[in-house]
């Protein structure tokens, strides 16, 4: 039933309530459009049907759709050809036909700041080259987003050892961004640009959040994931810069724990209380998680790639969610 499916983090914000759902009717030829561009078709499409997130699916009735073709592609009985433009140039009848477009939010590979904006689609590629591409986009967007933090810390008065980690964490990013650039070239596609909104200015509560759930949890996943590309993928490139780029997140992992409780420390009672209610919350949402973050890819290229499975992802984030709530449990 699935067309095509469209990921991106295309914005910082909170994650938004459960996947939207929404079934409309559209012209056959727009859909088929959809399907030949897969990506950007898919995106553009739903973007008439409901308001993106960060994640869209695209379904519809692949018999019918089959129908629908075969139907305006005959031949009429004057021997001309069939199609939108009919015989001797007349028009016929666009069908229509239902599409259900189904929006979700996702864990990026990156970690994301609020001064993240849009981005394009990658350009060309198969889509193992697509997915490299957003990777390399992912991390790029973390070299920004380590750097912005270093100088908000800085401004709130937090410099010296945390300064040196988290440029430390920027080059690391720099050198990630590399090696997906590398692959995703290899596989013809390249990362889209992305637009970056001014610094604004936070409170110390605004940093610990963002941090609690960019970094305590979603870099923690990220880099679970990571592990288990770099000892699955089929194809020895990705496994090799998986290796590097799992024990780097691992690292900005922790770095963000520690972060995190030197910022709890900092804060008035009652932002404390807000925020351990925010990071349980963000754990809760981690678990309840269903969305298969492999699901515009083939089975062949999972396997490339060494991404976790839909039985395994699950496993990944129930097993992460208990690990993080004794973290949580231990201060």
């Amino acid at each position: 039933m699935s067309a095509c499916a469209y990921s991106s983090c295309p914005s910082y914000a909170p994650p938004p309530p459960p996947p939207e759902s929404a079934t409309a009717s559209v012209p056959l030829s727009e859909l088929e459009q959809a399907v030949i561009a897969t990506y950007g078709g898919c995106k553009s499409l739903c973007a008439q049907v409901i308001d993106l997130r960060e994640t869209c699916d695209l379904a519809y009735d692949e018999a019918e759709y089959a129908r629908l073709i075969a139907e305006r592609d005959v031949p009429d009985n004057a021997g001309g050809a069939g199609g939108l433009g009919g015989a001797g140039g007349a028009e016929i009848e666009d069908p229509l036909i239902d599409v259900t477009c189904t929006s979700d939010w996702l864990y990026c590979e990156g970690r994301r700041h609020v001064t993240w904006g849009e981005r394009g689609i990658a350009a060309a590629g198969d889509r193992v080259g697509q997915w490299l591409a957003r990777a390399a986009a992912n991390e790029a967007g973390s070299v920004r987003s380590f750097r912005c933090l270093r100088d908000e810390l800085s401004q709130a008065g937090l410099r010296g050892p945390w300064a040196r980690r988290l440029r430390q964490a920027a080059r690391q990013e720099i050198r990630h961004t590399r090696l997906m650039d590398r692959l995703a070239l290899s596989h013809g596609a390249s990362r889209a640009s992305q637009k970056f909104l001014p610094v604004p200015r936070r409170e110390l509560f605004e940093l610990a959040l963002e941090n609690a759930r960019e970094g305590c949890v979603g870099e923690a996943y990220a880099g679970l994931v990571a592990w288990h590309q770099a000892s699955r993928a089929k194809d020895a490139a990705v496994r090799a810069a998986f290796v590097r780029i799992a024990r780097d997140e691992a690292s900005h992992a922790d770095l963000a724990w520690d972060l995190h409780r030197e910022l709890s420390a900092r804060l008035s009672p009652g932002e404390r209380i807000s925020l351990s209610q925010e990071l349980e919350a963000e754990v809760e949402r981690l678990e309840r998680a269903d969305r298969d973050a492999t699901a515009d890819l083939s089975p062949a290229d999972v396997a490339t790639l060494g991404l976790p499975t839909v039985p395994i992802q699950h496993a990944l984030r129930q097993g992460l969610a208990r690990e993080l709530r004794q973290r949580i449990g231990a201060g």
